[in-house]
C-alpha cells in the first residue's frame, strides 16, 4: 500500500509526519505559491478536488514575461516573488506554453525505481522475519552477521540517494547559472558553488 501525495513546500515545512516522508509513502513536490506552468492556480487549491474548483486563469508566455518584468521593478526580492505570480525569471526558451509537456517517461522511471526499491526492501525484511520466526533459537552467526550486514546495507543505500540528490541540484544550479550569468567562469557565486560540491 504505497500513498501518493502533492505537497506544496518542502518537507522541512511539514506539519505531518514529524517532518519526515515515510519510506512506503511518495511524494511530489510543488514549488511556489503558483506552481503551475500553465495557470495561476495556488498550490492550497490543488488540494481540491478538480469538480470543486473554481477555473484558475491560464498563462501565457507573454503573461510569464508581465510578470517576470513586474518582479525586476519591484526589486527583484526573491522572498517576494510568489506576488508576481512566481516569476523570477524570463522564460529560456520562447515556446508556447501549449507546446510544453510533462516529462512523463522520466517521472514514470523516477516513480517506478521508487516503488521497486520500496518492494525489494519490503521483501528483504518479510525474508529476515521468516527466517528468525523458522529458528529464532538457532539462529547461525553467519545468518547474524547477514542480517546485521544487510541493515548496513539499507543504510548506505540511503546515503547515496542523498548524494545523488544534491549533485542533482548542484548539477541544474549550475546549468541555470550557465545560462543566465554573462561571465560563468568568474563568478564569485560560481566558485561558491564549485567549493560547496567539492565539499
Amino acid at each position: 500500500h504505497v500513498m501518493l501525495h502533492p505537497i506544496c513546500r518542502s518537507p522541512q515545512g511539514f506539519t505531518w509526519h514529524g517532518g519526515v516522508i515515510p519510506s512506503d509513502e511518495l511524494w511530489l513536490k510543488l514549488g511556489g505559491q503558483h506552481c503551475c506552468l500553465w495557470c495561476l492556480i495556488k498550490g492550497t487549491d490543488m488540494k481540491i478536488p478538480p469538480a470543486r474548483r473554481t477555473p484558475s486563469t491560464p498563462r501565457t508566455l507573454e503573461s510569464i514575461k508581465a510578470d517576470h518584468h513586474r518582479f525586476v521593478e519591484a526589486g527583484s526580492v526573491h522572498i517576494e516573488v510568489k506576488n508576481f505570480n512566481n516569476c523570477p525569471r524570463e522564460p529560456f526558451f520562447d515556446i508556447p506554453l501549449e507546446n510544453v509537456c510533462l516529462p512523463g517517461l522520466h517521472l514514470s522511471l523516477g516513480i517506478f525505481d521508487r516503488l521497486y526499491k520500496l518492494l525489494e526492501n519490503s521483501v528483504q525484511d518479510l525474508d529476515l522475519q521468516l527466517a528468525h520466526l523458522q529458528s529464532p533459537e538457532t539462529a547461525g552467526e553467519s545468518f547474524i552477521h547477514f542480517s546485521q550486514g544487510l541493515a548496513r546495507l539499507h543504510n548506505l543505500q540511503e546515503e547515496v540517494e542523498t548524494l545523488e540528490q544534491k549533485k542533482q541540484t548542484f548539477q541544474e544550479l549550475l546549468a541555470h547559472l550557465m545560462l543566465t550569468v554573462p561571465d560563468f567562469e568568474n563568478n564569485p557565486v560560481v566558485e561558491s558553488i564549485h567549493r560547496n560540491a567539492a565539499e
